[in-house]
Formats: C-alpha cells, structure tokens, sequence
C-alpha cells in the first residue's frame, strides 16, 4: 500500500519476474492490488534463457496477463510462450495474435512491439507496431546503420511507448514516437536513451528513414 500510494501506472518487466519464484508471487501480489484500485499495469514480457526455460515463463506470463493494461509483446513471445496459432503470414499474423491475446485477456487497452531485419552486424531495419482498438499500427522502416550500441533499445522503444500513453498520444504518433526513440538509441553507447523528447521530435518531423552516424 505504501509503495504504490498516488501510483497511476505500475511498470513491471518480465525479467523481474524470473529473478526468483519469490519475486513473481509478490509482482502478481501487487498486480492484484492495482487492480482492486484502479492502477494501470504495464508489462514487459521480455525473456531471458539463462534465467528460466520457456515453460516456466509461458506458466508465469498466463498468471500475469489477467492484470495487464499495457503489454509490451511480438509474434514470437505469442507462439512460444500463450502457444497462439495463425495461418495468416506478416501484418496479418501479428494482428491476428493481438487479437487473441485480447480475446483473452479483454482488460488488455493495447499491445506493442518491434520487428528487427538484421542486415549485418552493425547494419539493422526496425519497424514499431502498436494494437488497440482492433486495429494495427506500423511505424516507418527505419534503416540503421554504423551501429553504436543497440543494447538498450527495446528499452526505449517501452518508454516511448509509456510516454506517449501518459501524454495522450494517437496511435500513429505513438509508435512512430517510441520507434524514433528505439531508432536513436542505436547511436548512443550504454543501455540508456539520454536524448530529450524534443530532439526525438525533432528526428521525426525531419522525416529521415535511414540512420547513419
């Protein structure tokens, strides 16, 4: 009660989760709470192998969505770990698992992802994508090149995501903004996105797709 006092948004990662069988109880402990008082949930359902296997996720992730507003999750996190099925391909196959997972899980307000084409090691494509409201939003495909570090970036791509729900962003400038943070988060060494909400702007509204530096 104390910690999550004049909380609105508790953000939790999937890596958190993992740390200890202890830790996923007290997470989904506080999940129900927000819950019970109108907190919104954001989850990150990344996964680390060295951290636990597959099924032990997949177990944790079906105990956790029930208390999900916002969740960050792509294709491969709905074949391997919800078991979701499809026989579309491309947007169509990403729409189609959002769906389910909304189906679901229908106190899910939206899911978010990237899709990353590696071209070489320091030559990258992503592209953001964003579902609420039974409909599919897609960023540009941005073109990344001369990679300063890329560690970090699906970090950036949450926030922005985060900040442009706070903000009160539509869709499209929702992903397109979490995307450009993504984006240049590749040109900045270490795991963290130093750049201002400003200069992120900035980089959208120059209309540029392909990053060098």
């Amino acid at each position: 009660e104390t910690v999550l006092k004049d909380i609105d948004l508790f953000i939790v990662s999937g890596i958190s989760v993992a740390l200890s069988k202890e830790l996923e109880d007290l997470i989904i402990e506080m999940m129900k709470y927000c819950q019970q008082h109108h907190i919104e949930v954001a989850y990150d359902m990344n996964y680390r192998a060295k951290l636990w296997t597959v099924e032990q996720a997949g177990a944790a992730f079906k105990k956790i969505l029930p208390y999900v507003t916002y969740l960050s999750a792509g294709r491969l996190d709905a074949q391997n770990f919800l078991k979701l099925k499809t026989s579309k391909t491309g947007l169509d196959a990403l729409k189609e698992y959002d769906e389910q997972i909304m189906t679901q899980y229908p106190q899910i307000k939206a899911i978010f992802s990237t899709e990353r084409t590696v071209l070489s090691s320091n030559h990258h494509q992503l592209t953001g994508y964003f579902y609420t409201a039974s409909q599919l939003y897609s960023s540009h495909c941005f073109d990344i090149e001369d990679i300063v570090d890329r560690i970090g970036s699906g970090d950036a791509f949450f926030s922005g995501i985060i900040h442009g729900i706070i903000h009160d962003f539509d869709a499209q400038h929702c992903v397109d903004y979490a995307t450009a943070s993504a984006v240049l988060k590749h040109s900045i060494e270490g795991d963290a996105q130093d750049m201002t909400v400003e200069e992120i702007e900035q980089f959208l509204n120059q209309g540029v797709r392909r990053v060098q530096r």
